[in-house]
């Protein structure tokens, strides 16, 4: 019993006198006035070029085809008027002759009515043919003349369509992603655009 005893006051008597496992350390603190600096750092991040919320705007070519070549690549900057992307003008092309081709025709059958209405009128004159002819000759001129008209807006539409198979940008900025690339089919709405950009402003 007395080797029992004697044996708990030296075990106590080595853990209080076993150093403690975490002491606090003083920690020497200087004081420096308070000074403005600048700090450069730089990261370099791998990843997409994300536009924000809103400031992206999809590039559609506003003429149906196939796209034959793609100008840009994402990250580029452009400026308003570059060159986006090309789509196969050949049948905008053909669709143009085809409207000048049916000017000329309009200006041909024009030019043909008015002389059978100048030839008409002066035998009307001379008491030969008949005011109806008259009437005839003349509502067969005019319509020609309207002929012409439709027949030169067609062609002034068509050939603006054909200067459309260039895709350009509207305004400055970066290309952000690209939707579609050589090969690609369009169909000349917002629903087949090429690339997506963002605006700098």
């Amino acid at each position: 019993m007395i080797r029992r005893a004697l044996a708990l006051v030296a075990l106590v008597a080595a853990c209080r006198s076993a150093p403690a496992e975490h002491e606090d350390h003083p920690v020497e603190v200087h004081c420096v006035p308070e000074a403005h600096k600048s700090i450069e750092e730089t990261i370099a991040l791998r990843g997409r070029l994300e536009p924000p919320p809103g400031g992206d705007l999809p590039v559609a070519p506003q003429v149906a085809g196939r796209i034959v070549s793609v100008s840009v690549r994402e990250g580029q900057h452009v400026e308003s008027g570059d060159e986006i992307a090309l789509v196969d003008g050949a049948p905008s092309r053909d669709a143009a002759r085809q409207a000048d081709a049916a000017v000329a025709q309009a200006r041909a059958a024009e030019a043909n009515a008015t002389a059978t209405l100048g030839r008409v009128q002066l035998l009307v004159s001379k008491g030969i043919a008949a005011k109806q002819e008259l009437d005839d000759a003349r509502a067969r001129a005019d319509a020609a003349k309207a002929s012409v008209s439709a027949a030169a807006a067609a062609a002034d539409n068509a050939h603006r369509t054909l200067g459309r198979v260039s895709v350009r940008s509207t305004f400055p900025g970066i290309i952000t992603r690209i939707f579609r690339g050589p090969g690609a089919l369009v169909d000349g709405t917002a629903a087949t655009p090429v690339v997506e950009l963002a605006s700098e402003g």
